[in-house]
């Protein structure tokens, strides 16, 4: 129950008029023959309207759906905008001892490292074009496994995976979090 109660407590602070379209992020009013109108599509409300140049948010249509929020497993988003401390991408990113609720979280989570899950449930997401970084496209790892990391130096492991997003942080959290998700397993 209380988890409801949560839940609408954050539909309800949520304010139609803050809700807006940023041009930069839009793929319809970036690109004009994208042809996207994916966040009109699942909207609810019948909010988002696409008039030939601008994609536009109705405020005394739109309901606050929220749902970049509902997706965020730790509630990282919420009425007092983005809390990066409870965010799983940056959190499976941090160095060192985690808090004890942070380590369940990572144990039963899709991923061990980044999350993401805001942006897959943003429909302004949906349509968003490939990157064209070969980096973003090409020579993905879709999964990587304890085993492949054991008896890995940091120097080792840079050289196999240094170009990688993930490799920034060396192989420490790769490496605690695989482990606490084989826990969680």
């Amino acid at each position: 129950m209380a988890v409801f109660e949560s839940f609408i407590s954050v539909i309800s602070s949520l304010d139609s008029e803050a809700l807006r379209v940023v041009p930069e992020r839009c793929v319809q009013v970036r690109h004009k023959g994208a042809k996207c109108l994916r966040c009109a599509e699942v909207c609810a409300a019948g909010a988002i309207a696409y008039d030939g140049e601008d994609v536009t948010i109705d405020g005394d249509l739109c309901i606050g759906c929220g749902s970049c929020a509902t997706a965020c497993p730790t509630g990282a988003l919420g009425p007092e905008g983005f809390q990066p401390a409870k965010c799983l991408s940056a959190l499976t990113q941090e160095k060192g001892a985690l808090p004890s609720e942070v380590v369940e979280q990572i144990k039963h989570s899709p991923t061990v490292w980044g999350c993401d899950l805001c942006q897959q449930a943003c429909p302004f997401n949906h349509c968003a074009a490939l990157s064209p970084l070969p980096e973003f496209r090409e020579n993905l790892l879709p999964s990587l496994t304890l085993e492949e990391l054991e008896g890995l130096s940091n120097r080792a492991f840079r050289r196999k995976y240094g170009d990688r997003a993930f490799a920034w942080r060396g192989i420490g959290p790769l490496v605690r979090n695989l482990g606490w998700r084989e826990e969680g397993e």
